[in-house]
Order: C-alpha cells, then structure tokens, then sequence
C-alpha cells in the first residue's frame, strides 16, 4: 500500500515572508491563514492533491542547526554525522 504526505508542517520566524517565497519558488497560493501567526500554503487546486499543503507556523524561539540534534561533531573529526 502506497502513501502520501499531505501536509508538511514548519516552524519559522517569519511564516509571512516564508509563504510568498514558497507560493513563488512551487506556484502555491494561501490556503488559509489563522490569527496566531499560522499560514497554510498549497496548490491552487487545494487540499487532497498529489502535493502536499504545507503550514508555516510562528515561532519566535531561535534554533540552530546544532542546538536541534542534527548534526552532531565527533572531537577526534572534522566531519559531520547525522
């Protein structure tokens, strides 16, 4: 059985700016936008489609790529592991 990812959810700064770039970058349009700063972009013709919608949501706590677990630095390295 085959599966699909419908909505794709991403914690940002500024959900605004993050919106029109991607309505830009994948020919997207706002879907719907809520009060608490959570905008859902997806293709114009809406949910339920082969693309998924995806849900840029207000969050002012900044993280790095290190602080999230990602990536982690081995002392006797250089490189990077995930």
């Amino acid at each position: 059985m085959a599966c699909r990812i419908s909505e794709l959810v991403l914690k940002c700064r500024d959900p605004e700016v993050l919106a029109r770039f991607w309505c830009e970058v994948l020919d997207f349009v706002e879907l719907d936008r809520e009060a608490e700063g959570c905008i859902e972009i997806g293709p114009r013709e809406g949910f339920g489609g082969p693309q998924p919608t995806i849900f840029l949501i207000r969050n002012e706590r900044q993280r790095s790529v290190l602080a999230s677990g990602l990536v982690r630095r081995n002392s006797s390295s250089s490189s990077a592991t995930c």
